[in-house]
């Protein structure tokens, strides 16, 4: 494909490319950056600001540092208009943020079965999709009514939600051939990735250590050939709180749902079906 057929088929100007979640971007920057909850987001979205000198203003505005992005910067008049202008710029790189789908599936598990001490960022989406996921199963909305990760991809496998943290990464103008993307960048080597893309399109050198930190980070340990996807962990528990590897989370039956679950993702973004 030459560049004007790249640049053509790159986008048709449909609305489906505003849908949640709406690609990142800014008009002096040669990028645009398609993320999805739980792969690494959070830490891209601030190397973003980073870039921009917007940090400390996005921290000021708040420390949760979507609420910045959704709030203020992706609210500036005609931000919609200029995403479109940006992505049919010859030189514009356009990278998606994605995550192995069963690592993600245990972590957006752990989004919504644990009560986050000083982050009330959670609530919302919790206070809504908890108690569906409770009523789903039978039980009571209750703090001390738990369920596994059997029963969450049980949740997810009947297919009534559209909380991001849950939702398939192939965002909608992908699907629809509206966008064409220039780099997958996968979690597991987002911080090589965020360097790589510094030295490509000549952008600032960010210290990466302070923006890897985050206050809605659940901590695995390593927990050999132990199976913990019947376990029903605890709501609300300390933060010290052991938890397996998502390797742990998976036997056969588990691993054929979430692939059929995410098949579109795996396939998509090239992992393996395999653990």
């Amino acid at each position: 494909m030459n560049l004007f057929d790249k640049i053509s088929n790159r986008i048709s100007g449909n609305p489906i490319i505003y849908k949640n979640p709406t690609p990142i971007y800014h008009e002096s920057l040669p990028l645009v950056i398609l993320w999805s909850a739980k792969s690494g987001c959070s830490s891209a979205i601030k190397w973003f600001f980073a870039q921009l000198d917007l940090l400390d203003s996005a921290y000021e505005y708040d420390k949760w540092i979507h609420n910045y992005r959704r709030d203020i910067f992706q609210k500036t008049p005609n931000y919609q208009k200029g995403l479109i202008s940006k992505l049919k710029e010859k030189n514009v790189h356009v990278v998606k943020l994605v995550r192995n789908p069963y690592s993600r599936a245990v972590s957006s598990y752990f989004s919504i079965q644990t009560k986050y001490k000083g982050n009330r960022n959670f609530d919302k989406f919790q206070s809504r999709d908890r108690p569906n996921i409770l009523e789903f199963l039978g039980r009571n909305d209750s703090i001390e009514n738990s369920f596994s990760f059997r029963e969450f991809v049980d949740f997810l496998k009947n297919g009534t939600y559209t909380n991001i943290h849950f939702i398939k990464q192939t965002h909608p103008s992908e699907l629809k051939d509206k966008i064409q993307l220039d780099q997958v960048l996968k979690l597991k080597n987002l911080r090589e990735g965020l360097i790589e893309l510094e030295n490509k399109l000549n952008l600032k050198k960010i210290d990466l250590d302070a923006l890897f930190k985050s206050n809605h980070h659940v901590t695995y340990k390593e927990k050999k050939n132990e199976f913990c996807g019947d376990t029903q962990f605890p709501f609300d528990r300390p933060t010290d709180f052991e938890i397996p590897k998502f390797i742990n989370f998976y036997d056969d039956q588990i691993k054929n749902d979430v692939y059929e679950i995410y098949e579109e993702d795996f396939t998509r973004y090239g992992y393996s079906n395999e653990l």
